[in-house]
């Protein structure tokens, strides 16, 4: 396995990052190069159009709220806040740990069947942190924050299996003879070769989305095929395919969290998380407050925040290293 770890840490130079993006992602595929300056006006253009749309027609008006708010406003006390997120005092680092064995058959040299005890890992990801995997067959592998993934250290004669706790992107390496199984929950897809976003934080929310090829999906009973474009929607009540916007799904890859009509709450909660930082609220009526949002989590904690507070009614700032909201 080999691991590449990436933290939130200040660009000012988003054109660098993006270039820089591109040579990675050149070394890591060994491809062709390429156009470089097309492939930045793509996701230039696609930024823009979605900061616009999401921040712009309400950085005006919230800008203006924000100062009669800090103009109005009687600050409470301590006792009637309410945390939404306590920031961690210990160490938060990539871990792989061992996963147990786990009973597998393999061809032997021989050419027939055999039962053998495979050693597992557990790769665990916690708030604050991404990372990039590769597994033993060639599928490459992005976990979010706050994500577990364990697998064989090597695959079966018949399929290859890996179990996630979050949210993982996969490049899967194509083995017609092999399929790739990943299993969320209860929820369990199947995949040859294909790239597809699995979300699964909640055994109540979990979703499988496609970017290419094609994945079945099987949960409780219930089965749908995938097309690139869709994303399977899996609850107590089955399974509901609808076609989305790709990149909206996966740019959290690129360290891009994108919130449409999130609450406060939510936005709040995801940023403290990520950058370690407590949040404390004097106005919990204020943190259901629905929002379009958009933060780059490379950017450092005050970049953030400054960009929430334009967009929404309440007061959002950063003192003694807490993000309060009023």
């Amino acid at each position: 396995m080999t691991t590449r770890e990436t933290d939130n840490m200040p660009m000012d130079d988003e054109m660098m990052r993006v270039e820089q993006a591109l040579h990675e992602a050149l070394l890591r595929k060994g491809a062709p190069c390429p156009d470089a300056d097309a492939e930045w006006q793509r996701l230039a253009a696609r930024r823009r159009k979605k900061l616009t749309a999401y921040i712009r027609p309400l950085a005006i008006i919230s800008a203006a709220a924000a100062i009669v708010a800090a103009v109005v406003i009687v600050w409470g006390n301590m006792d009637n806040a309410s945390t939404i997120y306590t920031a961690q005092d210990i160490p938060r680092k990539i871990e792989v740990v061992d996963g147990g064995m786990l009973p597998v058959e393999i061809i032997a040299s021989n050419g027939k069947a055999k039962a053998v005890s495979v050693k597992q890992n557990t790769v665990r990801v916690p708030e604050g942190k991404d990372c990039h995997i590769t597994l033993p067959d060639g599928t490459e592998v992005w976990l979010n924050a706050n994500t577990e993934l364990t697998y064989p250290e090597q695959f079966g004669a018949k399929e290859r299996v890996v179990k996630l706790k979050g949210e993982a992107y996969f490049d899967v390496a194509h083995d017609s003879r092999h399929p790739f199984i990943v299993e969320a929950d209860n929820v369990s897809t199947k995949v040859l070769g294909t790239e597809f976003n699995v979300c699964s934080y909640s055994p109540a929310d979990t979703h499988v989305t496609l970017v290419s090829g094609q994945v079945s999906v099987k949960s409780t009973g219930h089965s749908e095929t995938l097309e690139p474009g869709e994303d399977a929607a899996i609850d107590g009540n089955g399974i509901t395919v609808s076609e989305v916007d790709v990149d909206d799904i996966v740019c959290w890859r690129e360290g891009i969290v994108l919130f449409d009509n999130a609450s406060l709450h939510d936005v709040a909660l995801q940023i403290g998380a990520w950058y370690n930082m407590s949040v404390v609220c004097r106005d919990d009526a204020a943190l259901a407050e629905r929002l379009h949002f958009i933060f780059d989590r490379q950017q450092d904690a005050a970049k953030a925040v400054k960009s929430l507070q334009e967009i929404t009614k309440s007061n959002v700032r950063i003192e003694n290293s807490t993000i309060f909201i009023d």
